[in-house]
């Protein structure tokens, strides 16, 4: 292989020098080592006869000789002259060299030892000319750099499955040993890593492939004032470097970063998905977590590293690394100027904040920091956090205020992430034309030994049944040495650390323990991107083998898959029927139906039982199964008895269990393990509690124990708590999810009673039966396969709940009487799962049956792929992604929010006399009483504070925002937005007071129901409101729509909301222009259409005008209110509230209404049509 660093004699030579380099001092500091040994030895009288037993000499003996070595070739060489044999000799000395130098990466990296193999690293064959272009620019920020070499970083970039265009790295090394030693230890990396892929070719032709650039302080010096230190010499880099291509992309990372396999193509494809986002920057791993994930030989992904949830804490943003485009940076760069000597700090960095601001957080972690290339003595202004250009080169004003700390960040790159997650509904046919799916640059990715790679094509990766077994076959597969990716498609939703919403993966740790190649379309695209994501992994992977179970989405793709990649075997895995699940009208069956419908483009159907697999023959066109009769198969999941303990240590456990739960010795445990939900027949389960306790002689042998958790969980607590006391006993206990964590019940319990109402066959039924419990079950779906006359109890499918509890409990007094009866059947069944439904045998069933399928596929016809046929799809395509749609964004709206994590209330006050101080107190007492944990900012700009207050000192989520005096109302509200993390929010006045019917998730749901921006909640005057305006002043206060407005004249449609229906059951908010000062909004809308800062007062109505001319969505929902209460006003509030006629002159409209009576008359009428089309009229 020729090396693309040089040219062949200068490449010998420097090997040659280095190798010399190297030896030299190895032999001088020997040699001292020696001398001052023989020093010491002479003095002691020591002096041995033979010099080589001394180790120092022995070492210098050895070293000797291989001095000549070098001189010697390249004596040979040079009287040769250049040839391929001398580059063979270099590659093979280097091959050596490579291996003592390349790191093995660390343990928080590689996810597991047996998967080593199958990342993605360094394995794509070919770079087509439609490959992006991704350049490295790797940051050594100190001269700790060039000590401890930063080679588990580069090894991590050259082994990305998105390799990089070119590698940069800038540094500040001194020492010329040192980065002599660094450069060809960095250069051996990328020779181990290249040399197993035919990327190779690209790097030969390439000889700037892997670049050192020495950022010296003197030498680079531009300004007198200051030295340029390593960022502003990255900031130059940047300019000099003109994008190779429009589809360039940078990224910059610190030295410490060390990447997951697959950072780089996530992070170019959550780019090249959303034009509209200028950068973007991923999460980190959590360290601990890495760390004690490491002494487990866990996988690698645990928990990623999110912001402080302080509310006071400034949490400055750490902008790398970040990827963004070349072309985009150097058209800021060229638009803000070029640099020049009297260029500031500021010019420097503005093109790189710009894009942070305009930037995005990648929500999962792909990278983690090694530790001894962090120097946080030597940080400079990007490896450290962006505060220092926060407070030092740029003043608040100047960032947006998402940038204000590290949680806003995250905060609002999650919002605006959300909000476009679902945000094209493809509704009319010229968009489902026009929808967009076409191909994507790729490079095909394949494995080292050329193995058939399966491709699982799965919804999420949460705990369950058919999870498990997935993993099982990958696992397997693994074992063959086949490469693995995985892709999920569906949303599970929750809420994060952070309060915002994300997607749920709670064995993604287990994927990520069998492959690195690991993709979730839904958090990496939008919902219009889906299709084209998944055409992207599909044709980058050309996968042999498709797997799929229980995804819809993947089921309406069959015939795309199928075109795309028409000679990979697809085929899906199905646990159980669900006949109340329509496919199609009158069409029940759940998944399995979804595979009969689409068989035409499957080759195989596999299943849980026989039960799954004649409801699919039975949905399948009988000429297809004359055909193809193999065409579904069954394979038992089974499980794997050696995860179980012996009979020695499960009679250890047993004791020690039942004494931590304080159950008897001698006891008879019933044992339930599941999801507290009706389907597992948790409501049969109560009534069987209680039912026993009816029955004092069974009750004092049985115990039972409930171990999960759910929906019901309420109703057995209720009934735990009416037995207190007395007889059976009954515990309830955490979720235990899988054989190792619910191995101590077995081992505890006796019997194990499930019974659900639907089920395939229950996973947890095999690990009880092969952990030698006597099992009861119900008689649904294929578990009499299971479960006979002579393995265990099948109960019978009753459809009345306490027909079934009685027979259960016949049942267990039968048992409790004549135990000795069941100890065959447990025997029998035990002895039946572990020879008959072991894991071992379901892996081998699925993948014989895989190979098979693909043998027979190769038989036939080969198909050849028709790109025209794909595209004839693409408004199909689209009509699948429409529904898809709506049901992912059902999905998100059923997780339950947090009011807390929703909105910010705002109270702009001026505290000048201590009856301010007190209303102000008695409003955020009344808040207090029903969100304890929503922030609170109190934006005071009186002389007077109120932090000195017991209640706000010691409310660690509410904070006095100190105003310059007299700042004004507009002011401060608008900086109460810019300090708002939340999606949402709530303005009130100082003198508003909340109660128990002061519903802010009502409010909140209906921004959402309408799609509206702002919305108005009512305020009630308290006793005393109308009197104290007639002796001070009238404050108006209306909720109104804008009739007309012209020549500075508005006219305004009231509604007298003492008139009309009653609103107690509105959910939908009315549509209107003008509301009172008491609402919720959109904090992004605020911040595009914020109070004029000019106005200190006079600010109401303004607003509201300019609202609408902005086209912003305003509504009333006056079924949430606050009260208004009284209060004498100050003079010295008089001096600075009531002095409009300051102001007018500022104003674009007369500051007396004209009023549209006629349409304020018919406004309760129009409320009533709007509560009667809603289904609100009460």
């Amino acid at each position: 292989m020729e090396l693309p660093f040089a040219d062949a004699d200068v490449r010998l030579a420097n090997a040659i020098r280095l190798m010399l380099a190297r030896l030299l001092r190895a032999v001088r500091a020997n040699l001292k080592t020696a001398i001052a040994a023989l020093r010491r030895r002479r003095r002691d009288k020591s002096f041995p006869e033979n010099l080589a037993s001394i180790p120092f000499l022995s070492k210098l003996l050895f070293l000797l000789p291989l001095l000549f070595v070098p001189l010697l070739f390249s004596l040979l060489v040079a009287s040769s002259g250049p040839s391929a044999t001398s580059n063979d000799v270099l590659s093979s000395l280097l091959t050596v060299t490579s291996r003592m130098s390349a790191p093995q990466l660390p343990p928080h990296f590689v996810p597991a030892p047996r998967a080593t193999a199958q990342t993605t690293a360094g394995i794509p064959p070919y770079r087509s000319t439609q490959d992006p272009v991704i350049r490295v620019f790797l940051v050594c920020d100190s001269q700790k750099c060039c000590r401890s070499q930063p080679l588990h970083a580069l090894s991590a970039i050259f082994s990305q499955s998105l390799l990089p265009s070119s590698v940069a790295v800038l540094h500040a090394c001194d020492d010329p040993d040192s980065l002599m030693a660094f450069e060809s230890a960095a250069r051996n990396v990328l020779e181990h890593q290249v040399s197993r892929s035919k990327f190779r070719d690209y790097v030969t032709s390439h000889p700037s492939y892997l670049r050192f650039h020495t950022c010296n302080p003197d030498a680079n010096a531009t300004r007198s004032s200051q030295t340029v230190d390593i960022d502003l010499c990255l900031m130059q880099e940047l300019t000099v470097r003109a994008p190779e291509k429009h589809n360039t992309y940078d990224i910059v990372l610190p030295a410490s970063a060390v990447m997951e396999p697959t950072a780089l193509e996530k992070m170019w494809l959550y780019l090249f998905l959303r034009p509209y986002v200028k950068a973007v920057r991923p999460l980190p791993y959590n360290e601990p977590s890495l760390r004690e994930a490491a002494l487990h030989t866990d996988p690698m992904r645990v928990n990623a590293s999110y912001p402080s949830l302080s509310p006071t804490e400034d949490q400055p943003i750490s902008p790398l690394p970040l990827m963004f485009h070349a072309a985009l940076y150097a058209k800021i760069r060229k638009e803000y100027g070029a640099l020049t000597e009297e260029s500031t700090n500021k010019d420097y960095y503005f093109p790189l904040v710009h894009l942070l601001a305009h930037g995005r957080i990648y929500r999962e972690p792909l990278y983690t920091t090694v530790a001894e290339h962090s120097d946080t003595t030597a940080r400079t202004a990007l490896s450290a956090p962006l505060l220092t250009l926060k407070s030092t080169m740029f003043a608040k004003d100047d960032l947006p205020p998402h940038m204000w700390s590290e949680h806003a960040y995250y905060r609002w790159s999650a919002r605006q992430e959300e909000s476009e997650m679902y945000e094209n509904s493809l509704e009319s046919v010229a968009q489902r034309n026009a929808f967009d799916f076409w191909g994507m640059p790729f490079r095909k990715v394949r494995s080292h030994s050329d193995k058939p790679r399966v491709m699982f094509i799965m919804p999420w990766m949460q705990m369950g049944g058919s999870e498990k077994c997935m993993l099982d076959v990958a696992n397997k597969f693994i074992d063959m040495d086949w490469p693995i990716t995985f892709v999920f498609t569906m949303p599970f939703w929750h809420e994060d650390n952070m309060g915002q919403m994300a997607l749920k993966h709670e064995w993604i740790n287990k994927a990520y323990a069998v492959s690195s190649d690991v993709f979730d379309i839904v958090g990496l695209a939008p919902n219009h991107k889906f299709s084209k994501v998944l055409r992207y992994i599909i044709e980058s992977r050309a996968p042999d083998y498709v797997l799929t179970g229980n995804s819809r989405v993947v089921y309406e793709h069959a015939k795309f898959i199928k075109a795309l990649s028409p000679n990979t075997v697809i085929a899906d895995y199905n646990h159980m029927v669900h006949m109340d699940w329509e496919v199609m009208p009158n069409k029940g069956g759940g998944m399995p139906r979804y595979g009969a419908t689409f068989t035409e483009h499957f080759d195989l159907h596999l299943t849980a039982s026989d039960n799954v697999t004649k409801s699919i023959k039975s949905w399948i066109d009988p000429d297809i199964i004359r055909e193809n009769p193999e065409k579904v198969k069954t394979c038992y999941i089974g499980t794997d008895p050696s995860q179980l303990y012996s009979e020695d240590a499960k009679a250890v456990v047993r004791a020690q269990m039942r004494h931590d739960l304080d159950i008897p010795q001698d006891a008879i445990v019933v044992l339930f393990a599941g999801r507290f939900v009706q389907d597992k027949g948790i409501d049969v389960m109560g009534d069987v509690v209680s039912r026993v306790a009816d029955d004092p002689s069974m009750a004092k042998r049985l115990a039972f124990v409930f171990v999960g958790s759910g929906e019901l969980k309420d109703m057995l607590e209720a009934t735990r708590t009416q037995l207190q006391g007395k007889d059976p006993l009954m515990i309830v206990q955490p979720p235990a999810v899988g054989i190792a964590q619910l191995r101590d019940y077995y081992a505890m319990a006796d019997i194990f009673l499930l019974p659900s109402n639907n089920e395939g066959i229950a996973l947890v039924l095999y690990e009880a039966m092969a952990a030698g419990l006597l099992v009861m079950s119900t008689d649904v779906g294929g578990q009499k396969e299971l479960i006979r006359s002579n393995t265990g109890v099948l109960l019978p499918n009753l459809s009345n709940p306490g027909a079934l509890a009685s027979f259960i409990v016949q049942q267990l007094k039968a048992v409790t009487k004549f135990s000795s009866m069941f100890k065959d059947m447990q025997v029998s069944g035990t002895q039946e799962v572990r020879t008959r439904f072991t894991t071992e045998r379901f892996c081998d069933c699925v993948i014989d049956n895989m190979i098979r399928a693909k043998k027979q596929l190769e038989r036939g016809p080969q198909r050849k792929r028709n790109d025209k046929a794909i595209e004839d799809m693409r408004g199909e395509v689209a009509e699948i992604m429409r529904g898809e749609r709506i049901h992912g964004a059902w999905n998100r709206d059923q997780v339950d929010r947090r009011i807390e994590n929703e909105v910010t209330i705002a109270i702009k006050t001026y505290v000048c006399d201590p009856s301010i101080v007190r209303q102000v107190l008695g409003l955020v007492r009344s808040i207090r009483v029903n969100y304890p944990r929503v922030r609170i900012f109190l934006a005071n700009d009186g002389p007077t504070s109120l932090r000195n207050a017991a209640l706000i000192k010691n409310d660690e989520y509410t904070e006095e925002v100190t105003l310059p005096a007299d700042s004004g109302i507009s002011i401060g509200r608008n900086i109460m937005v810019n300090m708002t993390t939340t999606r949402y929010f709530v303005l009130l006045d100082d003198d508003h007071v909340f109660d128990e019917d002061t519903d802010l998730g009502i409010a909140a749901e209906g921004i959402g129901k309408g799609d509206f921006d702002i919305v108005g909640i009512r305020v009630r005057n308290l006793p005393g409101i109308e009197e104290l305006e007639r002796i001070s002043i009238n404050i108006p206060r209306y909720v109104a729509k804008v009739s007309k407005f012209e020549n500075r004249e508005v006219t305004l449609c009231v509604w007298n909301e003492n008139n009309g229906p009653g609103v107690q059951k509105m959910r939908v908010p009315i549509r209107v222009d003008v509301l009172h000062n008491a609402l919720i909004a959109k904090v992004d809308v605020l911040r595009a259409h914020p109070w004029r800062n000019e106005l200190k007062v006079n600010e109401h109505m303004s607003f509201f005008l300019d609202a609408r001319k902005a086209g912003v969505k305003v509504g009333y929902l006056p079924s949430v209110f606050v009260h208004h209460r009284a209060r004498r006003y100050s003079e010295c509030y008089k001096a600075v509230r009531f002095r409009e006629e300051s102001y007018e002159k500022l104003l674009d409209y007369k500051d007396s209404y004209l009023w549209d009576v006629p349409c304020g008359d018919k406004f309760p009428e129009s409320v009533r049509q709007h509560l009667n089309a809603t289904g609100a009229l009460a």
